[in-house]
């Protein structure tokens, strides 16, 4: 008992010192982000080395809630594709963009979280049962990837993957996930997940001889 005590105090104090630390913005990752931008130019201080040259991608959940209803789950939310070029010139823009699925539309059209199959519940409680196996479940969010010289996809762990046009943030119909495996989510907040190199730049990086 003493043990699961100190556990839980130690646990409610990580999450209280991450709150106040105003780099980290943990509280930040599950509340929704509804703001879409196109080629925002991003300003930073520094240089971005010659070879970095191509796109960041990633997806993830970005809206937790809709109309009266709310995701009660880390691991739900509206998929929304996050992207940072990177140009030869050492300018980058940034744009994010979300996914237009059947979900969503269906979503807009209630005014409340569509049917569909989530990690955990929604409140206030639809009482959909095993009815939530036949709505659209194209909210896909887990990972993009690019089969051979395919055209992108956007995959979650159904049956349902959305082909992703050439600038990776606009999309076309659905199509049958071609044998990918199926994987947990692993939402996170912009930026911060492992990214999906998409694109490679054709300069190679400093050898490790030329290095300083």
């Amino acid at each position: 008992m003493m043990t699961a005590f100190v556990v839980l105090v130690a646990s409610v104090g990580a999450i209280e010192s991450a709150a106040i630390q105003p780099d980290a913005n943990f509280l930040d990752w599950f509340r929704s982000e509804l703001a879409e931008r196109e080629n925002s130019p991003i300003t930073f201080s520094g240089k971005v080395p010659h070879y970095v040259d191509g796109s960041f991608v990633q997806t993830g959940p970005a809206r937790f809630s809709f109309g009266s209803t709310r995701f009660t789950h880390m691991m739900d939310g509206y998929s929304k594709t996050l992207k940072i070029d990177f140009s030869s010139d050492g300018a980058l823009t940034f744009t994010n963009r979300f996914l237009e699925s059947g979900f969503l539309n269906a979503s807009t059209r209630a005014g409340h979280i569509a049917r569909g199959m989530f990690v955990g519940p929604v409140e206030p409680d639809p009482h959909w049962g095993p009815t939530a196996v036949m709505s659209s479940n194209d909210n896909n969010y887990i990972k993009m990837r690019r089969l051979g010289n395919s055209t992108p996809l956007l995959l979650a762990d159904t049956m349902i993957a959305t082909r992703v046009h050439d600038d990776l943030v606009s999309f076309d119909h659905d199509v049958p996930t071609p044998h990918e495996p199926c994987c947990l989510p692993s939402p996170s907040p912009p930026l911060a997940s492992r990214p999906t190199p998409l694109r490679r730049s054709s300069r190679a990086p400093p050898s490790a001889a030329s290095r300083p």
